[in-house]
């Protein structure tokens, strides 16, 4: 979500930062009841409570194809370098097991687990955290609700998410089919799609590509201004005349993790971030945050912790002129990270929860586009052994719970793959099935044509007709 929102200010803060330890984050956990070691995912019945056991998923398909790219980079049309020893091999550990994610249990986590964190967010958005409170409990939210008449509804950020994985898979079959392309265009056409979706409230009779195809995304969830006018204008924005120059809103932030997503150096998924900011958000501020969290999601998805990618993420903002905002407003979040790891050592584990939401209020509210990526950076940092306590952080604010939600989800899922996500949340996720899709499809695209052509009966043609790339 992004709308008109007030300035926020973050103070230069200390650097160093400690990594809070599992009995800070086990404060959380402990506030919720335990699930029973027998009950099964799917039982038929929503459950509403947070999750205190993740399993991991057996059968996921690793991917084995040669990685290779033919699409292009912005503006000079020239090939991106395919990165080719760098595969994520950092274990994670699921139920007291260590496990290799492959490229596709992180891209799959990542998409995931932005719609589960915009999913438990949802109901909330607008609501001062006393009033979650008073609705919810003393926790707040602590799993998912029904929201705009829907149980664990997407909104808006999701929705733009898969259609900046789409636009970036028809780039792709564009640059291969064609060899050239200019990846901003496509995106706008892609952005053009998810404006019908807010526009009509079911598929026209004819559409481009099978994800506006999809009925489940056609639905208005406070959508950003900054979005439906920037897309609204007759000509896209560039970063010499970007879209409404005064937004810094989250509106670009929220949809830009697929640009982390490419296995690309970070600095390719920064400038093609960038360029696609500015579609819609002319500040400096809102297009660098979409720059450093595109950058922090690539380091993570080569194995990167959190922690490490937004220091990586720092220093690249401190490097632009006009990114004193979005650089403040990290370093906050890593400082409050540190402060979290005090905390743990001062407070009953059973405080853990209020002491995460003094320091996400210190942060600011999430409207404007650096303080969303703050408190989501915070979240994922100092809940980094408890998925589902770092979502739930992100979202029991006062402020935009959705667009924290689904940052903060990203990040945690490219960390812990669908395999570390709480697993009784994530198939109560509308849109679910879409949701995977697109991500299996962004990886079979991304890792070559081997997969696509067994999928697709050998031919193209199809897998053109899915993807249409001009």
């Amino acid at each position: 979500m992004d709308v008109a929102a007030r300035q926020g200010s973050s103070a230069r803060l200390a650097s160093g930062v400690a990594i809070p330890s599992a009995v800070f984050v086990a404060g959380l956990a402990a506030t919720f009841p335990a699930r029973p070691a027998h009950a099964r995912r799917r039982t038929g019945r929503r459950r509403r409570g947070p999750p205190t056991r993740l399993r991991a998923r057996r059968g996921l398909d690793s991917v084995e194809a040669q990685e290779r790219w033919s699409g292009c980079l912005p503006l000079d049309h020239g090939a991106w370098p395919v990165v080719g020893s760098r595969r994520p091999t950092s274990p994670v550990i699921v139920e007291g097991e260590s496990l290799v994610l492959s490229y596709r249990d992180r891209v799959r986590g990542c998409l995931l687990g932005g719609a589960l964190g915009d999913a438990l967010g949802a109901g909330i958005e607008f609501h001062a955290l006393e009033e979650i409170r008073r609705a919810h409990g003393p926790a707040g939210v602590t799993g998912l609700t029904d929201a705009y008449g829907v149980f664990a509804p997407i909104t808006d950020d999701t929705q733009m998410t898969l259609f900046t994985a789409e636009g970036l898979i028809r780039a792709s079959v564009r640059g291969r089919s064609r060899g050239i392309c200019h990846p901003p265009s496509v995106l706008w056409q892609a952005y053009q799609r998810w404006l019908v979706t807010q526009r009509q409230s079911k598929p026209p009779a004819e559409v481009s590509g099978w994800l506006a195809a999809q009925p489940v995304l056609y639905a208005r969830r406070a959508p950003g201004n900054a979005c439906l006018s920037g897309l609204a204008q007759p000509k896209m924005g560039t970063p010499d005349n970007p879209a409404n120059p005064d937004s810094k809103g989250c509106g670009a932030v929220m949809r830009s993790a697929p640009f982390g997503l490419l296995r690309r150096e970070p600095e390719d998924a920064w400038s093609l971030a960038v360029e696609c900011a500015v579609l819609t958000h002319g500040h400096p501020s809102g297009y660098l945050a979409a720059g450093a969290f595109a950058w922090v999601v690539a380091q993570v998805l080569d194995g990167a912790s959190v922690l490490e990618g937004a220091r990586s993420a720092l220093r690249r903002v401190e490097e632009e002129p006009r990114g004193g905002e979005v650089a403040a407003a990290l370093r906050a979040a890593l400082d409050a990270a540190g402060g979290a790891a005090a905390d743990e050592s001062r407070a009953d584990v059973g405080a853990a929860p209020d002491l995460l939401a003094r320091r996400v209020a210190g942060l600011g509210e999430g409207w404007v586009a650096e303080e969303a990526l703050a408190i989501a950076v915070f979240c994922a940092v100092a809940a980094a052994d408890d998925p589902a306590a770092a979502l739930l952080a992100a979202v029991n604010h006062s402020g935009d719970s959705d667009s924290t939600g689904a940052i903060c989800g990203n990040l945690v899922g490219a960390a812990v793959g669908e395999p570390g996500l709480p697993a009784e949340w994530v198939e109560e996720l509308e849109g679910y099935d879409v949701v995977r899709e697109v991500a299996d499809d962004l990886v079979r695209e991304i890792t070559g044509s081997a997969e696509v052509a067994d999928r697709w009966g050998g031919a193209t043609t199809e897998w053109a007709a899915r993807y249409p790339g001009g």
